[in-house]
């Protein structure tokens, strides 16, 4: 997952050094996508107590 961030990272600086805003701007959608997916495997859950805590 980490080399396709990669990879749509170098796209979209491609895409917009061109001025092809829409590929761009699907390119964005995806790497948004990712750092959600890894923001929501990395945050504990919230309603679970912290370790030591009563």
């Amino acid at each position: 997952l980490l080399e396709e961030q990669d990879q749509l990272t170098c796209c979209i600086v491609a895409y917009q050094n061109r001025g092809q805003a829409n590929k761009r701007t699907q390119h964005q959608h995806g790497l948004h996508r990712n750092l959600i997916y890894f923001a929501t495997i990395t945050d504990p859950p919230q309603n679970m107590p912290s370790p030591g805590t009563t």
